[in-house]
């Protein structure tokens, strides 16, 4: 009996011990994720943070604060509880974050309703606190281009009258854990302090009703939400990272110029549904604006000018990506195939995954200048001034792939495409259709194996649209099950 005791205790012991380990090696790894590479943290609520000395850097901020008033675009709770601690002398107020209570909830709450005082005046006194602090905050309509209600959000009633004093007005520029306005200077973690006159063309994400779902696995609820997760290392492109979107996102712009336009830096090869298809994206300001999508994969997409909405005095746009959301496609073998079947191993139902998200001006677009090829993958994609759709980040293509590309000056040059088709079960051949700014330049048959299209083009020196379509899909072997029609490695002028 003594013996085996001892040997149910020694079990007991060694199972407690690994999981206090495993419990341990977690925190560790959870804390560590602040000090290390904050593109290498995705469980971290806002990576980065004691890296980049954000309490430090505060601290200095309010030391060095002018008198005004401070508006910040923080977007994570954790972020503007640390400001707004770190605020005291300054009045500080929130875009996106925002604290509305239940009085009555309060005073409920496990652990805090006991420890409050009972007397009825106090308990009188800080119920009058919390209805006058949550009345700052209202419930506003973004309305659609016909003026009907299409989404509402909270927005703190004080704003409005904020921005109406410019001249003592500051904008915090927080370390956000998001991919956004990151189309010109890329992912900060630090923290700055800036007139806000001097702010442009800048997205803040706003949580709203249409979000409310979040990008989580759960029903809508009725208070305001976002349909973005947290970024994490991307794998399909070496140092980046990307972030899952769901369908419906609502930003306010701080100071847009009179014409500006969206950028979404977009793919959906990662959702891994066999379908990769890039949805039917638009933007909704004074009118609904369609962003011209094509193929499958990776995107940057542009859209046309447009005008923000101004709501109570705010300039606001609202993304919508066209489709619903929808979890992960699972490959379940052995018990996990037997049980949990019901439980989905990654929660969040996303539309794609996304690179960035800015606003730039009308200006800012004329003065791009696009590559004159794409000439390596995932490489070449990567040039901020490249609009493209319909290439996956490894070089295969479906039916479909467009690109907006500088030709060079003078003279005659060719437009040039390179690559191969695969000699697949079913794969014979194909016909690769090019055409510049929607003139066919040539159609020229492929078989299995490397091919070279070519057609003789006079350059001009300005950007022009190249459009490749190809006759005939296939899916890619060894559960890759990508739809394609050919793997290329150049596309350009030469």
């Amino acid at each position: 009996m003594t013996g085996r005791r001892l040997a149910v205790l020694g079990v007991a012991a060694l199972v407690g011990s690994l999981f206090v380990t495993v419990n341990a090696l977690g925190s560790a790894s959870y804390g560590v994720a602040s000090f290390g590479d904050p593109r290498k943290a995705p469980l971290a609520d806002v990576a980065g943070l004691s890296q980049h000395h954000f309490v430090s850097r505060l601290e200095a901020l309010q030391r060095e604060m002018p008198a005004g008033r401070v508006l910040s675009n923080a977007s994570s709770t954790t972020i503007a509880k640390v400001e707004q601690t770190y605020s005291a002398r300054t009045p500080i107020f929130f875009f996106g974050v925002h604290s509305r209570y239940e009085y009555q909830s309060v005073f409920t709450l496990p652990g805090i309703g006991e420890a409050l005082p009972s007397g009825r005046s106090y308990r009188s006194r800080l119920g009058a606190l919390i209805k006058a602090h949550t009345a700052l905050y209202e419930l506003h309509v973004f309305p659609r281009p016909d003026g009907e209600t299409f989404d509402r959000f909270v927005l703190d009633a004080r704003i409005p009258r904020v921005l109406e004093a410019r001249q003592r007005l500051w904008f915090l520029d927080s370390p956000n854990p998001t991919l956004l306005n990151t189309h010109a200077t890329a992912k900060s973690y630090d923290v700055a302090l800036v007139p806000f006159a001097g702010v442009h063309d800048t997205l803040v994400l706003v949580p709203s009703l249409r979000a409310s779902a979040g990008i989580f696995d759960r029903g809508a609820r009725f208070a305001p939400g976002i349909m973005l997760s947290r970024s994490e290392p991307d794998p399909l492109v070496h140092g980046g990272q990307v972030e899952a979107v769901g369908r419906y996102l609502l930003f306010a712009v701080v100071n847009p110029s009179p014409a500006i336009r969206l950028v979404i830096d977009f793919t959906a090869t990662l959702d891994a549904d066999g379908s990769s298809s890039i949805p039917p994206i638009s933007v909704i300001g004074t009118r609904r604006t369609a962003f011209a999508v094509a193929g499958r994969g990776a995107a940057r997409l542009v859209s046309p000018p447009l005008t923000p909405r101004l709501v109570d005095g705010v300039p606001m746009i609202e993304i919508d990506m066209g489709t619903d959301g929808k979890p992960f496609r699972e490959h379940r073998t052995g018990l996990l195939a037997l049980f949990g079947a019901q439980y989905h191993l990654d929660p969040r139902r996303l539309v794609g995954f996304v690179r960035d998200i800015s606003v730039i001006s009308e200006d800012a677009y004329r003065r791009a200048r696009p590559p004159s090829a794409i000439a390596s993958f995932p490489a070449g994609l990567r040039d901020r001034d490249l609009e493209y759709s319909g290439f996956y980040e490894d070089g295969w293509v479906s039916n479909h792939a467009v690109a907006r590309l500088t030709a060079p000056r003078g003279g005659r040059h060719a437009v040039v495409v390179r690559g191969s088709l695969p000699e697949l079960a079913g794969v014979t051949e194909s016909v690769v259709h090019v055409k510049l700014d929607g003139v066919d330049v040539v159609a020229q048959p492929i078989l299995p194996g490397p091919f070279e299209v070519r057609a003789n083009v006079r350059a001009d020196g300005r950007p022009h649209q190249v459009v490749l379509t190809f006759e005939g899909t296939f899916r890619l072997p060894n559960g890759d099950d990508r739809l394609t029609a050919a793997q290329l490695s150049f596309v350009g002028y030469e």
